[in-house]
């Protein structure tokens, strides 16, 4: 993946690279990578640049990153959690929510 970002360095490649980061427990590098989607925010409207809208794969940033902070034993982790939750209130059943709701 690191390869392939040198050729094109896309939102989603930031996203895949975190979340494979947090697969072999390097925290700092897995919050590095989804820092970079965060700043980037703007992207995960046209993740695939065709007209199908991709802003639902956004809020997976932040319980991702709530991951990879509470890995690092950050403080910050919590308000990660909360914020997934805000924007993600309405997806009733979905184990991602009640799982940071767990960790928040």
């Amino acid at each position: 993946m690191r390869e392939a970002q040198k050729i094109a360095d896309t939102w989603l490649g930031h996203l895949y690279l975190g979340r494979a980061y947090l697969a072999a427990d390097a925290f700092a590098e897995a919050d590095s990578e989804l820092d970079a989607c965060l700043h980037r925010r703007g992207e995960a409207t046209a993740v695939f640049l065709d007209e199908n809208p991709t802003y639902h794969l956004f809020p997976l940033v932040y319980y991702y990153d709530g991951i990879a902070r509470a890995g690092l034993n950050s403080p910050a982790a919590k308000q990660s959690f909360q914020t997934f939750v805000l924007l993600r209130a309405r997806q009733q059943g979905d184990p991602l929510v009640a799982d940071a709701v767990k960790r928040s």
